[in-house]
């Protein structure tokens, strides 16, 4: 029982959570204690005003960051805000169209 109890202690790998590291313009640095999501993985945060802005992965970095292209403006995001979920792969409707 205890050894369910460890394992569920730890977030799965969708729900660990990343940390704002920079913002320039529209590319934002975030770091990563645990493994790092997928190039064009989406990540959510959850900004002051209450929207979710999206980020999409497009480089790892080293160091456990990884740079990311925002989905919106980034007005009112700053270092140190700690990432929401990590979701599947960002994609527009534009690339379904064959």
């Amino acid at each position: 029982m205890s050894e369910y109890k460890a394992k569920s202690a730890e977030a799965p790998e969708e729900q660990r959570p990343g940390k704002v590291k920079q913002i320039i313009g529209a590319v934002v640095d975030v770091d990563f204690t645990a493994d790092l999501p997928k190039i064009y993985d989406a990540l959510r945060v959850k900004m002051s005003d209450g929207s979710i802005l999206v980020l999409e992965v497009q480089q790892h970095t080293g160091s456990n960051t990884v740079r990311c292209v925002a989905m919106d403006a980034t007005d009112g995001l700053v270092s140190g805000t700690v990432m929401g979920t990590r979701g599947a792969m960002c994609f527009s409707i534009d690339s379904l169209i064959v």
